[in-house]
This record gives C-alpha cells, sequence and structure tokens, in this order.
C-alpha cells in the first residue's frame, strides 16, 4: 500500500472521465471567452465604420480632474461635454478657414 492509498476512492477510470470532464469544460469556456472577445471587436469595428465611435487616447489624471469639476458643477455628462467642445473647436476652425478664403468676385 504507497501512501495515500487510503484516500483514492476507488474508481481510477471515474477519476479520469472527471478530469477530461473538467478539462473539457475549461476549454469550452476559453472558446466561449475568444468568441465573446471576436464578437466585440466586431462590433466596435461596425460602429467605426459606421462614424458612430472613434477610439481616442486622453490622460487619466485629466479625466478625472474635468470629471470632478463637471461633477461639482452638476453638470451633463463627460462624453456630452467633450463632444461640445470637440464640436465648437471644428466649427471655430471651419470660420477661421472660411475668414482665410478668398473671395470670389464675379
Amino acid at each position: 500500500m504507497s501512501r495515500f492509498d487510503y484516500l483514492d476512492t476507488g474508481d481510477k477510470k471515474a477519476a479520469k472521465k472527471a478530469v477530461k470532464k473538467a478539462k473539457k469544460l475549461e476549454k469550452a469556456l476559453s472558446d466561449d471567452k475568444k468568441a465573446d472577445h471576436r464578437r466585440r471587436v466586431r462590433a466596435e469595428e461596425q460602429q467605426l465604420d459606421q462614424g458612430k465611435v472613434e477610439v481616442v487616447y486622453v490622460r487619466r489624471e485629466t479625466i478625472r480632474a474635468a470629471w470632478r469639476e463637471l461633477k461639482a458643477e452638476g453638470g451633463e455628462s463627460l462624453s456630452e461635454l467633450v463632444d461640445d467642445l470637440l464640436l465648437a473647436w471644428l466649427q471655430e476652425r471651419q470660420a477661421e478657414h472660411a475668414a482665410q478664403l478668398p473671395e470670389n468676385e464675379d
């Protein structure tokens, strides 16, 4: 009798089946995670193609400071604030470009 034989329930075949089943379940969960990731990436790509969402990188400290100020004032969401700021900037640039263009005199 080996040292830990008293712990063995006796059915080695069932133990091997249980281990195999556990590995199979683990692999299935891993495959589900991969499929979810692929779905998420595809959805993000579709949104980018449709012009709904764009990824931008901003320093975390800047976002947190803006969020604190916005929250203290009871303002709108940070996303709306960023959208408003970018739209205002674009309109300002368009106005500058329009002013720089020479007027056509016919």
